[in-house]
């Protein structure tokens, strides 16, 4: 604080001279100078608190403009949390596919490979009722041959006498 100044009193010498006036004029300059203290500390007071007010609304925006900035910041590194979570989940989405179709993939070789095993073994039982079949027809023509040759063993003999019995029918005729 500076020092107060306390004014010096000075009387001049007029030739009209009211003392009411000067009195009231003196006790004016008593009275300020006896109160200029307390004036000026109400006045500083006054400064103080405007100042102390301009410094807390000052306060007061850069923690608002601090906040907005912490909560664009939260913001920024939510939506980036957020796209990350999204590409992780992608990506162990793309495996489990790789993964699941790699499994089906397996599984449809395994079936493919069942049905041709399937497919295989009923060729071969299809080849081997073939052979079947045609060794059952070779025995059949065989047997047949072998009954025709019986036959013609038991009728030989009937034979030979229908041939005596045409010799002798034609040494008849000629």
């Amino acid at each position: 604080m500076s020092k107060i100044k306390i004014p010096k009193i000075r009387i001049k010498k007029r030739k009209k001279f009211n003392i009411k006036k000067r009195l009231g004029q003196l006790t004016t300059k008593l009275i300020n100078a006896a109160l200029y203290p307390l004036f000026l500390a109400y006045d500083s007071y006054l400064h103080n608190r405007r100042l102390k007010k301009l410094k807390e609304e000052s306060d007061r925006i850069k923690e608002q403009e601090r906040e907005k900035k912490e909560r664009r910041r939260l913001i920024s590194e939510q939506k980036e949390k957020e796209l990350r979570d999204k590409l992780r989940f992608a990506k162990e989405t793309q495996v489990e596919m790789q993964v699941y179709l790699r499994q089906a993939e397996r599984q449809a070789r395994k079936e493919k490979a069942e049905q041709h095993k399937k497919i295989l073994e009923n060729l071969k039982a299809d080849k081997l009722i073939q052979k079947m079949e045609a060794r059952m027809v070779r025995e059949q023509v065989a047997l047949e041959k072998y009954a025709l040759i019986n036959l013609k063993e038991s009728y030989e003999p009937t034979l030979e006498k229908i041939t005596a019995i045409k010799e002798r029918y034609k040494k008849l005729q000629a």
